[in-house]
Order: structure tokens, then sequence, then C-alpha cells
């Protein structure tokens, strides 16, 4: 049995013994709330309890097991109709709250990052917690990968293209191939419908501190549109703010009710078209912007970012 947080929760506080239970009720409350940093290995995982979660997600989802309860467990995930999403900056969480203490920059809007910095501290911590490699043969080769796709060869030394390389692979890491993994996973299935999104629309005020050369959405900038906040009287909105809000409240509210965000509300009088099914074929997305049109309909969601991460995650 899998139990990933537990164990490291245990080492974390000393705790690591024949009867971990027992040393941890011994503790004070604040000497359970030790304060963690960035580095910290303890991370908010699924537990893998061999009932509720029989193994591990990405081998209920990713066809890697045969055992009778993944296989349930996996039917049930794909019968439901599925909506999901990412904002086209949400690696920006990590630029604002996790890159600045590791790599050594305080100004977000000035991070001056070095190519040795981020090959060598920011794709080392990728390899080293996300892709786990086997032997250090493997890391030298991921590394190696990892920079050729990453760094961009017309200029690769300047400020500006480096801190645009750790916001992207900053998305792609931790938010776009997660993203795309569960939409593939889950319209791998024809008893359901599988509709997936790009929030692309910068708001009058992000939800987070946002970089002055980021144009586009943070993460979270999608949760007060959402939630309809722009239509209320508690904050500042621009007329931008409340089209997108009323238009993606109408659209989560259909899917909510009908598993389809075309119906049963009209959608077309905001986004002017019908946003499309999700398949393994045509890949079809929809971007959510200020102006949505035709046009907004996509395909194949930074396909070849994406195939990248596959090839280096097996």
């Amino acid at each position: 049995m899998d139990q990933p947080n537990a164990e490291m929760f245990y080492k974390r506080e000393g705790c690591d013994t024949r009867d971990p239970i027992a040393c941890l009720r011994a503790k004070t409350p604040e000497q359970l709330q030790l304060p963690r940093d960035v580095t910290d290995p303890l991370q908010f995982l699924p537990s893998v309890d061999g009932n509720f979660v029989p193994e591990s997600v990405d081998k209920i989802l990713l066809y890697k097991s045969s055992i009778s309860k993944s296989i349930a467990a996996r039917e049930f995930f794909q019968s439901l109709d599925l909506l999901t999403r990412v904002n086209n900056y949400d690696g920006v969480l990590y630029v604002i709250g996790v890159w600045p203490s590791l790599v050594g920059y305080k100004d977000i809007n000035n991070p001056r990052i070095t190519r040795d910095q981020l090959e060598n501290i920011v794709f080392e911590d990728i390899i080293k917690y996300l892709l786990k490699p086997l032997d250090d043969q493997a890391r030298h080769i991921i590394k190696h990968l990892l920079t050729n796709e990453y760094i961009n060869w017309k200029d690769p030394d300047s400020f500006t293209s480096t801190r645009m390389s750790l916001a992207n692979i900053s998305n792609d890491a931790e938010f776009f191939f997660p993203a795309t993994c569960i939409t593939e996973a889950h319209a791998e299935s024809t008893k359901s419908r599988t509709y997936f999104y790009e929030f692309v629309y910068t708001p009058l005020q992000h939800a987070l501190p946002t970089p002055t050369w980021i144009n586009g959405a943070n993460h979270g900038d999608e949760v007060s549109m959402v939630l309809g906040k722009p239509l209320s009287n508690i904050t500042v909105s621009t007329e931008d703010d409340k089209y997108v809000s009323r238009a993606i409240t109408t659209m989560w509210a259909n899917f909510a009710k009908s598993g389809n965000p075309n119906t049963p509300q009209d959608v077309t009088r905001y986004i002017h078209t019908m946003w499309p099914e999700y398949n393994l074929i045509r890949k079809q997305y929809f971007e959510i912007s200020s102006s949505m049109a035709d046009t907004s309909i996509k395909q194949y969601f930074q396909q070849q970012r994406m195939m990248f991460w596959s090839e280096i995650s097996q």
C-alpha cells in the first residue's frame, strides 16, 4: 500500500518509528505545524488506500493496471461528463511563488535569470521531483532534452528569453501536461462527453501578483469570472470582464445541468459558435477570451510540447 503523504510526514516530524501514530499524538499542535518552504518534498498527493483509491491515479487512468478495482475506477471516471481547463499562464504561480527563492530573484517584473540558473536549478529541480529518472545517465539525457526544448536558441542568454522559458516549462510541467493527460484519458471512452478549454483573457484585476511581462491569465484568474464576481457591485470591472463572466458562467451552468456547455441556455449570443467536444482525432478545444467566434475553436493544444512531455515521462 502506497502512503506517500503519510510516510513523508512521519519523517518530517521525526516520527519514522515503529509506532508513528503514537509519536504524532505526543506532539503539540505547534510541533505539528513546522514551517514549510518550497523545497519541502511533502506534497498534496492522493492517499492510495487500496480501496477508495486502489492504485496511483496514473495507473488507473492511463491503462497501466489490470486489477479489478482500478478498472472499475477508470470506467466510472469515463462514464462521467468532463469539463476541464488550463489558463494560458497557470505556470506563473511558480514564477511568483516557487522559483524566486530557489533561483534567487526578488523582482517578479524583472527576474534576471541566467541560462545557467535555468538549466542547473530549474531543470534539475523538475527532473528530481517530477520526472524522477532511475539513474544519472537518464537524468543527464532528460536535462539535455529539456535544454533543447526550452532554451530560446535565437536569443538564449537574454533575460527576456529566460523568463519566458521559465514560464513555459512551469506551464507544461505543472499544468498543461497533467491537464491534457486527464483530458485524453477521459476522451478514450465514447460513453460520455469531454470538453477542454484554455482561458486566455487578461482581467482588469489578477487573482495573484502577476508580472508586467505576462499578457494573459495567471493561475486562478478564471475563478472570479466563473463565480460572476465582475457582475456584482463588490469589484471594479470592465465591460470585457462582464462579458467574459456572463459567457463562462452560462457555459459552466449549462454543463452542470446537461453535461454540455452549449445547452440548455443559448451561449451563441456570447461565443457566436458552438463549443465542440474533445476527441482523440480532432482534439478540438475552446479558447475563452474577450472576443469569441468560430476562430476560438482550436485544435491540438500545445501538441509538440505535450508530445515531448509524453515521451520523457515514460
